[in-house]
């Protein structure tokens, strides 16, 4: 008898959004600046999230792209996937999602163990390197089945959280909202691995979900510091990856409308990094993954 749709649809749009946005919104233009310099990244992982700043982003100093440099090298069935010298990264995964019959999550066994297969590599090399430092992984997923699904593949291939850095930045696999304020090398560096899971079996009929919520989205993206590295199907989330961009500064007819973000994402990691299958990942002699 109190709650109809419309007071809940105010009470949600209140609990969701948050205030600080609301009240930069509504001052004056005259009296906002914004602060566009970053310490946290090196140049080309900024590039990816500065879609969200209409890239008005800089790198806050002289010698900071050296100062984040990853160093590392990967290799898998004979090919180098990851390069010391390139920090963005996207594998592009053609595995479905699922859903399990008593969750309202979701999770892709096809994402996850891409991501497992990456952390087998980034131990060996570090093991394998003894000179070279092991630095501060983490693992972001948009939904929580995912990060569970993640842990127990780590659990079965052997894969412990020690076999990274063992400093107060431990290694750490869990959701995008856990992640707010924290930061890692390799988010995996930090390397950071956003996984974004979606790709569903009848994508034209999907609830894009949590990948359209660009404000998770961005701060995932910019967690990383050395190397990021976003696995997700490309086709669909640039096909659904469609959003209303909100002018960064507040301003009342400067949102972006329709801003293909995904597409914009991926395009810049392509041009500064590199694009590559899951099975150029994993230890596969077929395209089983794809099957």
């Amino acid at each position: 008898s109190i709650i109809n749709v419309d007071i809940n649809r105010k009470f949600t749009r209140l609990y969701e959004e948050c205030f600080f946005k609301t009240l930069f919104e509504k001052i004056p233009y005259a009296y906002k600046t914004m602060l566009v310099q970053q310490y946290r990244c090196h140049e080309h992982i900024m590039k990816v999230f500065n879609h969200f700043y209409q890239g008005e982003l800089r790198i806050g100093f002289n010698g900071q792209n050296n100062f984040k440099k990853h160093g590392i090298d990967l290799y898998s069935n004979g090919r180098k996937i990851i390069q010391s010298d390139k920090h963005i990264y996207f594998v592009d995964c053609k595995q479905p999602e699922t859903r399990d019959f008593d969750s309202t999550s979701i999770y892709n066994i096809g994402e996850a163990s891409v991501i497992v297969e990456l952390l087998k590599k980034l131990k060996y090399y570090f093991k394998n390197n003894p000179n070279i430092t092991p630095l501060s992984v983490g693992i972001i997923c948009t939904y929580g089945d995912q990060a569970k699904k993640i842990k127990e593949l780590m659990k079965a291939e052997k894969v412990k959280p020690e076999d990274f850095n063992k400093t107060s930045e431990k290694f750490i696999v869990s959701t995008v909202d856990d992640f707010q304020g924290d930061e890692r090398d390799i988010i995996i560096f930090f390397i950071i691995i956003l996984s974004t899971i979606r790709k569903p079996q009848e994508p034209s009929k999907s609830n894009p979900g949590f990948i359209l919520a660009y404000q998770r989205i961005n701060v995932a993206l910019s967690r990383a510091r050395r190397l990021l590295i976003v696995v997700g199907n490309r086709k669909y989330l640039e096909q659904r990856g469609v959003i209303n961009l909100p002018d960064v500064y507040g301003r009342i007819g400067f949102d972006q409308k329709n801003f293909r973000v995904y597409e914009e994402i991926i395009n810049t990691i392509e041009t500064y990094g590199k694009v590559i299958d899951d099975i150029d990942v994993l230890e596969l002699k077929e395209g089983k993954i794809n099957a």
